[in-house]
């Protein structure tokens, strides 16, 4: 996981930031 502070992560739902995309946390991450 990318070190993003907790400030920055949307509080609404928990998002998974990768490559400084943010991803819903049901959509599947793409290949690194």
């Amino acid at each position: 996981m990318s070190e993003v502070a907790e400030d920055e992560r949307c509080t609404c739902e928990p998002r998974v930031e990768r490559d400084g995309k943010s991803y819903p946390p049901m959509a599947k991450q793409p290949p690194s």
